[in-house]
This record gives structure tokens, C-alpha cells and sequence, in this order.
């Protein structure tokens, strides 16, 4: 963001999912998201991984701790995100639906809300997004 000159009034974030699912990606996944966790500017909403894969595990770590530490939200997809594949997948059974961007969504709006709750000075541009605590 800072090649572009920009001062973005949001970020958000759902990267990895593909990754957890590639051999040849995994190993360098966590140092990936490593870098680019310390890059992110604080409020960025950020997406956990729902994967099974063990990767996961070590990823969601690293997501769990920038939250803690760097002042990032997490749009939880543990909690809030697609329940399951079943009926939210589209046609190439591997992205999701309507059904499953909507559950993605949900679980967005749940942590930019959470955000704007919270009353940071740091973060008044929100003041301009849609109300999204109705």
C-alpha cells in the first residue's frame, strides 16, 4: 500500500485456504503469512483458515497472534464462517457459492463491527462504511 500512495479506510484479508491444500505450498506458507502479517497497517480485518490440514494449525497461530499484538481483527470463519462445505461450494466444488460468500461475509461484517465498537481514534474512516451492526 505504500508503493500506491494510499491511506486505505479498510483492509481485509482471507489468504492461505489454497495454499493449505497444495504440498508444494505448504512449507512456505507460515513464512508467508509471517511477512505479510507485519505488513498489514492496524484494523485490518483478517481471515482465519477452516482447513484440516496441520498447516492450518500453525497458521491460525500466527493470525491469532498478529490480532493480539499488531491490533488486526479477525474475521473468524471458525466461528462465523461457512458451517460446512455442503451446499456452499459452487460448481467447480472447490470455491464457494452465494451461500458460502455470504457466510464469508457474515464473519467479515462480524469483525468489522467488533472494529467500529470499539471506538479507536485511529480508525474514523469506518465512520464512512455501511452500518453493518444492522
Amino acid at each position: 500500500m505504500e508503493h500506491l500512495g494510499v491511506q486505505p479506510d479498510l483492509v481485509t484479508i482471507l489468504i492461505g485456504s489454497n495454499d493449505t491444500l497444495r504440498k508444494k505450498y505448504r512449507a512456505g506458507l507460515p513464512a508467508a503469512i509471517s511477512v505479510l502479517l507485519q505488513r498489514l497497517p492496524p484494523g485490518t480485518a483478517i481471515a482465519n483458515l477452516r482447513s484440516g490440514h496441520e498447516i492450518t494449525a500453525a497458521v491460525n497461530a500466527l493470525i491469532d497472534q498478529a490480532v493480539r499484538d499488531r491490533g488486526l481483527v479477525l474475521a473468524d470463519m471458525r466461528a462465523g464462517g461457512p458451517v460446512s462445505r455442503r451446499g456452499q461450494l459452487a460448481e467447480d466444488h472447490f470455491h464457494p457459492n452465494d451461500s458460502g460468500y455470504t457466510a464469508i461475509a457474515a464473519a467479515f461484517a462480524d469483525g468489522i463491527a467488533k472494529l467500529r465498537r470499539s471506538g479507536d481514534p485511529g480508525l474514523s474512516g469506518l465512520g464512512r462504511l455501511v452500518d453493518l451492526d444492522h
